[in-house]
């Protein structure tokens, strides 16, 4: 069997960086997809939100800013909290293919 989810979005906020009891780095952010189809004539755009969750992860928490477009790729993990299953990704690879501080025209590199 397989599970493997491959996303590539932009960060819906900062990302949130933490050091568990343990002293293991984890940094938690969303991600953004979007898909555009027309119907009727006219073009609907749906956009899809995703938790990410990443381990060992300190020196590219900074880089994880709202706006920033990143490539995921990772597994779909679930688990229940007050009788609700949520579902969130646990990245194994993250980069960052643009910088947030630089215009969108002249982004054709990135970085990660």
């Amino acid at each position: 069997m397989i599970n493997e989810v491959t996303l590539i979005g932009r960060i819906g906020a900062d990302a949130e960086h933490q050091t568990t009891q343990g002293g293991k780095s984890l940094t938690k952010f969303s991600v953004a997809t979007s898909e555009s189809r027309q119907v009727d004539g006219a073009w609907e755009t749906a956009t899809e939100w995703h938790k990410v969750s990443l381990w060992g992860s300190e020196w590219l928490h900074p880089k994880l800013k709202k706006g920033v477009k990143v490539y995921v790729k990772g597994k779909l993990k679930s688990h229940e909290y007050n009788e609700k299953r949520y579902w969130e990704i646990s990245a194994m690879q993250v980069k960052v293919l643009e910088r947030d501080d630089t215009p969108r025209q002249q982004q054709t590199t990135g970085w990660g």
